[in-house]
């Protein structure tokens, strides 16, 4: 059986890789999953195929009286990233073309953020999953992703398709 096609999206920090993917997406009817734009200063998810957009980052001041993840000095909301898990499984499900996540990082390293979810996309059956699968990593964590994840030899670098 043959396994999704699976790519790496990777770069520095800031350095325009969800700006990229979401100009890459529009108008495109094979294309579903998750982004993570900022919008106003904080981390946002939006879901491709609906449209929906929630604020994933917490204000500092906010982040007590809620419940959050905290990396370094950023607050993530629980609530969201758990809208996220479903939106992602739901878009794999549905089997587009492109099935895009963005981003794995820290959290899902630390088994949060939109895991389980990744694992369990990951490790679907090639007949149920989608045909390619890019992963937006900061090219600091490639290698740690790859380990993680069991992907040695599987990840290609993704660009961008006409």
């Amino acid at each position: 059986m043959k396994q999704p096609q699976l790519y790496f999206l990777s770069g520095p920090v800031q350095s325009g890789k969800t700006s990229r993917l979401i100009r890459w997406t529009e108008n495109r009817g094979n294309v579903d999953g998750i982004l993570a734009p900022v919008i106003e200063g904080r981390r946002h998810l939006k879901h491709i195929a609906s449209g929906d957009v929630k604020c994933v980052q917490l204000p500092s001041a906010q982040w007590k009286n809620s419940e959050a993840w905290q990396i370094g000095s950023y607050f993530f909301s629980i609530p969201v990233f758990e809208w996220a898990r479903r939106a992602l499984l739901q878009s794999s499900r549905r089997k587009p073309e492109w099935l895009i996540v963005d981003e794995a990082g820290f959290l899902e390293l630390d088994g949060r953020g939109l895991e389980p979810a990744l694992t369990e996309i990951l490790h679907l059956n090639s007949l149920d999953a989608p045909a390619n699968i890019v992963f937006v990593v900061r090219e600091s964590l490639v290698k740690r992703m790859t380990a993680h994840f069991n992907l040695d030899g599987r990840p290609r670098n993704f660009t961008f398709p006409e």
